[in-house]
Parts: structure tokens; sequence; C-alpha cells
């Protein structure tokens, strides 16, 4: 994780991966505590490399904005720069 070695596996394992992660935020993001959860889910998320994969791209982003925008109760503070880091790595035809 520190060398960003995952960018270099196989596309099929990284998508699987990178939906898997962002399942687990999705499921996070509606318990009780998600307040607590979220922020190490998200954390795991934007440590898997530098880009999200296209097969992957809509299950991310689905847990990515979930995080950022919230729910009735507000957002989760711990995760908000993680989000915000992912965010803004996307490229433009992303």
């Amino acid at each position: 994780m520190s060398v960003q070695g995952f960018d270099f596996v196989p596309e099929i394992l990284r998508s699987q991966t990178f939906s898997s992660a962002a399942s687990t935020i999705i499921n996070v993001h509606g318990e009780a505590n998600n307040f607590y959860n979220e922020p190490a889910a998200v954390a795991a998320l934007a440590k898997l490399g530098t880009t999200i994969p296209w097969p992957a791209f809509p299950v991310c982003m689905s847990a990515v904005l979930a995080v950022y925008l919230g729910n009735m109760y507000g957002h989760t503070w711990g995760a908000q720069s993680d989000v915000e880091r992912l965010l803004k790595r996307l490229t433009d035809n992303q």
C-alpha cells in the first residue's frame, strides 16, 4: 500500500477489491453507528490506489457521495478529508 503497488494488479482483481471496499462503506453508512465506523472504511478505499477502475466506478462514487453528503443527522467529520481526497483524484473523464 505504501508504494501504490496495487495500481499494477490485474484490472479484474482491482475492480473487485474497490467494489468490495465501496460496498463496505455503503453498509456502514446505513448502520446506527456510522459516524464512528465510516472513517476507517473510507480510509481503506482511499488507500487502494491512485485511480478507481471503471467497472467499480459507479459503486465507489455512490459510497463516496453517500459519506460526503451524509444523512439526516449530518455527515462524518472524520471521513471528510479522505472523501475530499478521493473526489479530487477524479479525472475529467470520470
